[in-house]
């Protein structure tokens, strides 16, 4: 379970997050051998576990998102609704040494891509030494925003920043700031933003919504929301949304047909849900998901950090589904008392929610975890997710996407769509750190999944993204 006080934020994301591989080898104290349960030995065979080979699928290539021999992870990705040929891709980026909000764009669709970071694009996107958490939203006609935390190693001095580009993320010339803690001394601290755009063309049309988690200098852990109304320029003052404080992280927003806000979030062992019908002005009593079995971390035999938070979705296809919410997450016990992906459904606007069901088909009871949740145009529900089940119990993983065509109720067979193994003690940090989640865009008949890739040990982790037709 993770930590409900500010060292949370400050050490996970600041010690692991963002330093170089050679800074992690001689910062850090190795964990005793006690901490480290199930750990794989170099040399011992591996462990094989079960694959979707029902289907005989020809994998499209893997494409690297990021240009970059700099470590790469921590995920995200959005497609432009009116042109999905546009793609922008969001890491933490150490392509200049410390991290740095890295940014992509494809305009073919993500076969390929060009890669630098805000800052080297435009030096006023970073005020303090070091972004990351990205976060990206699409508008239209080439509007896209991007989210991230900016702040310092050596002081508590961070701010919480919205980049805007207008031309398919080619050039981000405007950053708005949500909160800037610059006072000196302690003082509080944002951390694992995520953001989302109002397309409906209703009322709401065009608004930003920024939800985080706040770990302040006093106190406990509070879970905000902000709205901007004049295109990420400015944001009104934080509302909070959780009514509980305290153990409240990974919070995600998405925008209903109607215009209706939902957030979701982990909260002390359970998953929370909220909406906002009013633009993101007022939140109502939060709702409950799920009772969920957070997974463990490091997993039996590897040393990398995890969460079980949640990734949301809704359906705007305007098909039969229309409307339905979808919460995903990483469960230790699942459904049969081995971890899976576990998927829930709400058909009221959140007011009830479904048993899980699976998402992972595995038959080994090996890890799935870092699941991200899309539902395209054809509403059909995807879902991306890390997968050890060709080696269980140590350090490789693979990437897989499951999807559903009936809502949610059922998902075909796992696909891996990851070409190759990843071996996460080339993350470019000793295998402590592969980020903290995953991404995914989705649109008719294919999906985008991006994830962070460690296969090659002649280089750090790498983004690492592939076009995933639709089976049926």
């Amino acid at each position: 379970m993770l930590a409900s006080n500010r060292s949370f934020a400050f050490t996970s994301f600041v010690l692991l997050l963002a330093l170089p591989l050679d800074a992690q080898r001689t910062r850090r104290t190795p964990r005793p051998e006690s901490e480290r349960s199930g750990v794989v030995t170099a040399g011992l065979p591996r462990p094989v576990g079960t694959e979707a080979i029902a289907h005989p699928i020809p994998k499209p290539p893997n494409v690297d998102v990021t240009q970059s021999s700099a470590a790469q992870n921590e995920t995200a990705i959005a497609l432009d609704p009116s042109n999905p040929l546009n793609l922008v891709a969001g890491t933490n980026d150490y392509r200049t040494g410390d991290a740095q909000a890295g940014v992509s764009y494809s305009f073919d669709g993500g076969v390929t891509w060009t890669a630098s970071t805000l800052e080297l694009l435009d030096s006023t996107s970073g005020k303090y030494g070091v972004q990351g958490d990205p976060a990206i939203a699409p508008y239209r006609n080439g509007v896209f925003y991007y989210a991230y935390i900016d702040f310092n190693r050596g002081d508590s001095n961070n701010r919480l920043a919205v980049a805007r580009s207008t031309d398919g993320g080619v050039t981000w010339p405007q950053v708005g700031v949500i909160d800037d803690n610059s006072l000196g001394g302690s003082q509080d601290f944002e951390d694992k933003e995520y953001i989302a755009c109002d397309n409906t063309g209703g009322t709401y049309d065009g608004n930003v919504y920024v939800t985080w988690t706040r770990f302040p200098a006093v106190g406990a852990t509070v879970i905000y929301g902000v709205v901007s109304t004049d295109g990420g320029a400015t944001f009104s003052a934080p509302v909070q949304i959780g009514d509980l404080t305290g153990g409240v992280q990974g919070s995600v927003p998405v925008v209903a047909p109607n215009g209706d806000v939902y957030v979701a979030w982990l909260d002390n062992g359970m998953l929370s849900f909220d909406v906002s019908t009013d633009g993101g002005a007022t939140y109502g009593v939060d709702r409950t998901v799920a009772v969920i079995n957070q997974q463990f971390f490091p997993l039996p035999g590897a040393s990398y950090r995890g969460n079980s938070f949640p990734t949301i979705a809704v359906d705007t296809s305007g098909g039969p589904n229309n409307g339905t919410i979808y919460v995903a997450w990483g469960d230790r016990l699942g459904l049969g008392g081995s971890p899976d992906i576990l998927l829930s459904r709400s058909t009221d606007g959140g007011v009830t929610w479904s048993a899980p069901v699976s998402v992972s088909d595995d038959t080994n009871g090996s890890y799935q975890f870092f699941p991200w949740l899309g539902v395209g145009p054809d509403g059909v529900v995807s879902v991306v997710f890390f997968d050890r089940r060709r080696a269980p119990n140590s350090e490789f993983y693979d990437t897989f996407v499951a999807q559903s065509f009936d809502g949610g109720l059922t998902f075909d067979r796992n696909r891996r769509v990851s070409s190759q193994m990843s071996d996460s003690l080339n993350d470019g940090f000793g295998g402590f750190f592969i980020g903290d989640y995953n991404g995914i865009a989705s649109w008719i008949n294919r999906v985008h999944p991006f994830w962070t890739d460690c296969r090659s040990a002649n280089r750090s982790s790498s983004g690492l993204t592939t076009v995933v037709p639709r089976l049926r």
